[in-house]
C-alpha cells in the first residue's frame, strides 16, 4: 500500500480535509511563560513560526507544561496548517505540574514531599532552643558548695518552656508522593 493510499484512507476516515499532521525540526527563538507558547525557526530554512503551544490550552496555569531552553531544538507538530505544538524537546528549562489531586513518583511508598518552609521553621525552633541553652550554660558561674542550686536556678525558665513535637502532617505535602 502506498503512502498516498494511506493518506487518502486517513482523510476519508476523519472526513476533515484540512487535517494534515506533520512535524518540523525547529530552533527555539523565544518562550512566553504566561501564554505558554514559543516562537521558533525551522531548521530547514522556512519562515519563523509564532505562538506554538506548549500545552493544550493557551494561557492556562493548570496541567503539565514543559518550557524549552531558548536556542534549543524542538520538534513542532502541526494539527492543521495554523496550529502547532511542541512534541519533543532537546533541552528543558523548567517543568510545571499543577494538578487538582496528586502526583506520584516511584510508587509513592516514601510518603509526601517535605514542605520546606514548614520544616525550616521547625528546625529554627530547635536551633534557637539549643542556642538559648548554650547561652544559659556559657553565662552560668559555678558556686562552691551549692550542690548545683545556682545551675538549677539559671535553667529554671528554660526547663519550663517546651518545644511542640513535630508530626508528619506539619511538614508533609501529601499531594506529591515519592
Amino acid at each position: 500500500m502506498s503512502d498516498n493510499t494511506i493518506k487518502s484512507l486517513l482523510r476519508e476516515i476523519t472526513k476533515d480535509r484540512t487535517v494534515e499532521i506533520y512535524s518540523v525540526l525547529c530552533s527555539v527563538d523565544s518562550v512566553d511563560t504566561t501564554e505558554r507558547t514559543i516562537d521558533a525557526t525551522p531548521l530547514n530554512g522556512d519562515a519563523q513560526i509564532f505562538n506554538i503551544r506548549l500545552q493544550s490550552e493557551i494561557n492556562s496555569n493548570i496541567g503539565l507544561c514543559i518550557f524549552p531552553v531558548v536556542g534549543s531544538v524542538v520538534i513542532v507538530t502541526f494539527m492543521n496548517k495554523l496550529t502547532g505544538f511542541v512534541s519533543t524537546f532537546s533541552e528543558i528549562d523548567k517543568i510545571l505540574i499543577d494538578t487538582t489531586n496528586e502526583i506520584i513518583f516511584d510508587g509513592g511508598s516514601n510518603g509526601g514531599l517535605i514542605k520546606v518552609n514548614d520544616l525550616v521553621s521547625k528546625l529554627n525552633t530547635v536551633e534557637n532552643d539549643l542556642n538559648t541553652l548554650k547561652n544559659i550554660l556559657s553565662l552560668w558561674v559555678p558556686v562552691t558548695m551549692d550542690g548545683g542550686a545556682s545551675l538549677k536556678t539559671a535553667l529554671g525558665t528554660y526547663f519550663s518552656q517546651t518545644i511542640t513535637p513535630t508530626i508528619k502532617t506539619d511538614i508533609e505535602n501529601d499531594k506529591i508522593k515519592h
